[in-house]
């Protein structure tokens, strides 16, 4: 037999199997983008090496042989291996490992966020999650992170951004508050009232009762904000004493609402609204910060059902 470099033979059998499922040379020769003289030289060369014919010719059609025919089940089976193993090697370098750095706003990822963490780690054992709570504005370049929330238009412009959701802002308190100090009723009254607000920085948003004054007048209620916080969290819980008065959003104090601990202190009011995107740097891309990046969006789809 005649020798022949394997690479060549791997082509001409290739070229083979082409003609036996197209049926004819021409067709052959046309989705291989290759001369039609080419395709029958190749099948010729095959049949030389192997010693025996793959196929009848006539000037109309060609009918291959059961030996072709073997030989088309055998390579056809051989390239479904390859092709398996291919995708497979492929799926190994995609194999979600690693580290990833995020931040995430504590108040809307105490609901939304980390109450799955645990599963999501759990389907993928060879991930790590380095995870910042953070409120203020971050730089991702500098500080190296890989994803982060925010609620704010990032001053970088070679960052990747994705819109996620928003909220709306309100007051609660307890019925215990209303009890001791009273119904807040009219927005003019909160001076009278010991109500806890964001510090400026904390959401990148302004206070609810600023957005609520510009929306009604001019009513100026910073000297009502004694106690001011970074986090809604904090609000809620001094709040929870029943002898103040917190901004907040409807997902920090929905567990609260519904089983009647606190109330939305005029609701049809609302203090505007946080909205809330997920950036990262473009060229921190890899498996692993792609399925990340996917979890958060996921966990943030729940905000438009809220």
């Amino acid at each position: 037999m005649q020798q022949f470099d394997l690479a060549n033979l791997y082509v001409e059998a290739s070229v083979f199997c082409a003609v036996v499922e197209c049926g004819s040379f021409t067709k052959a020769s046309i989705k291989l983008g290759i001369a039609q003289s080419t395709v029958s030289n190749k099948v010729q060369a095959l049949e030389t090496y192997l010693g025996y014919a793959l196929m009848t010719r006539s000037t109309r059609n060609i009918k291959i042989t059961a030996l072709g025919l073997k030989l088309y089940d055998f390579v056809t089976n051989q390239q479904k291996l390859f092709n398996e193993y291919i995708q497979l090697q492929q799926t190994k370098k995609e194999t979600i490992h690693g580290k990833v750095k995020l931040v995430l706003p504590e108040v809307v990822s105490y609901n939304l966020v980390t109450p799955y963490i645990g599963e999501f780690l759990q389907e993928h054992p060879d991930l790590e999650l380095e995870i910042y709570y953070q409120h203020t504005e971050l730089n991702l370049f500098k500080e190296k992170f890989d994803l982060a929330v925010v609620n704010h238009m990032p001053k970088q412009q070679t960052i990747k951004l994705k819109y996620l959701g928003k909220q709306q802002l309100f007051l609660y308190c307890t019925k215990e508050y209303i009890s001791r100090y009273g119904l807040l009723t009219d927005l003019k009254d909160l001076a009278n009232h010991l109500y806890t607000g964001p510090i400026n920085h904390s959401y990148n948003a302004k206070k609810p009762v600023d957005f609520i004054s510009q929306n009604h007048g001019d009513l100026s209620v910073e000297n009502a904000t004694r106690i001011k916080v970074t986090s809604m969290l904090s609000a809620k819980q001094l709040a929870m004493s029943g002898h103040a008065i917190a901004g907040g959003t409807d997902l920090v104090f929905a567990d609260e609402i519904n089983n009647g601990t606190f109330i939305k202190l005029i609701p049809e009011i609302s203090g505007g609204e946080i909205s809330y995107y997920l950036i990262r740097v473009p060229q921190h891309d890899n498996a692993a910060i792609r399925c990340v990046a996917e979890f958060i969006e996921n966990c943030f789809a729940k905000l438009r059902k809220i």
